[in-house]
């Protein structure tokens, strides 16, 4: 992820070179979420399969070939548009060999193609994307039809729009037996999770926007187990049940920018303590207050 600095303009008098791939995202976004950046290139440029928001080119235009438009962009054309879609974890569906043309091997990685389906419960061995932060995930009964699995996120950097756990088998996990802290999951949409989940997800949690649509976050017994950002300026998060903050020193909640409704209560678990914070309604714009949920 490229960010560029919102305290001031930036100049780029040579070429920009940024060319992903639909299982590679690349971002280009401001270094302040919300605000637009101003760019000025020298001459017209063209990147393929980025993720763009909050860019605005004040010159030459930049083209986004197949790329995404999140928002708060202009002087940016996405002439082939990249449309958000749904896709389906495959990684435990029976008959999932993880070999297919584009497997990175036999893991349970996010990064793997092999792992995702465009239909639920249908391994093809063809699937060449991963999603992007446009794209919605669904982990449902078919995920794991060869029995109870994990989902490892074993990028520094994965997204998507909404995040749905439904239907799932009893002892799935979210990342069970990753430990590196320097990684980060940014979920644009709204959150459904799942009682039958256990989120060992130790990083970082970023729940993002990109319209003004208000996102409901649902735990349905569920837990968060990293840290929890709030973040970007004017749009809204509802809390639809306990927010259930189960990662001991790891847990802490930063409401950074807009505006969490509802009865927020969160609780923080350790050595038998059972601490609640109750929270009506909390909205900020520019200036960042952390809540740390206190053993």
């Amino acid at each position: 992820m490229v960010r560029f600095n919102t305290n001031g303009s930036t100049s780029i008098t040579g070429s920009l070179t940024s060319n992903g791939t639909c299982d590679t995202w690349l971002w280009l976004k401001s270094l302040t979420d919300g605000i637009f950046e101003d760019i000025a290139f020298s001459s017209p440029q063209s990147i393929t399969l980025n993720i763009c928001q909050d860019i605005n080119c004040t010159t030459s235009n930049l083209t986004n070939n197949y790329g995404v438009d999140l928002s708060g962009n202009t002087g940016v054309t996405f002439p082939t548009s990249r449309a958000g879609t749904t896709f389906y974890w495959v990684g435990s569906t029976a008959g999932n060999t993880k070999t297919g043309t584009f497997s990175t091997g036999v893991n349970d990685n996010w990064c793997n193609p092999d792992n995702w389906s465009l239909t639920s419960g249908v391994y093809s061995g063809t699937n060449s994307c991963i999603p992007g932060a446009q794209d919605n995930v669904v982990f449902d009964a078919n995920s794991f039809t060869a029995g109870a699995g994990t989902v490892d996120l074993d990028l520094l950097l994965q997204s998507c729009n909404g995040m749905t756990w439904t239907g799932i088998p009893a002892g799935c996990t979210m990342d069970a037996g990753v430990t590196t802290n320097d990684r980060e999951l940014i979920i644009f949409g709204s959150t459904i999770l799942n009682a039958n989940l256990d989120n060992q997800f130790e990083s970082l949690i970023t729940f993002f926007a990109h319209s003004a649509t208000v996102r409901t976050i649902t735990s349905n017994g569920s837990n968060f187990f990293g840290n929890i950002d709030f973040d970007y300026a004017g749009w809204n998060w509802t809390i639809a049940d306990d927010f259930d903050m189960n990662g001991e020193q790891r847990a802490d909640v930063e409401f950074v920018r807009g505006t969490v409704n509802g009865q927020l209560r969160m609780i923080g678990r350790s050595q038998g303590a059972h601490i609640q914070l109750q929270l009506q309604q909390l909205s900020l714009m520019d200036q960042r207050h952390k809540t740390v949920v206190k053993r």
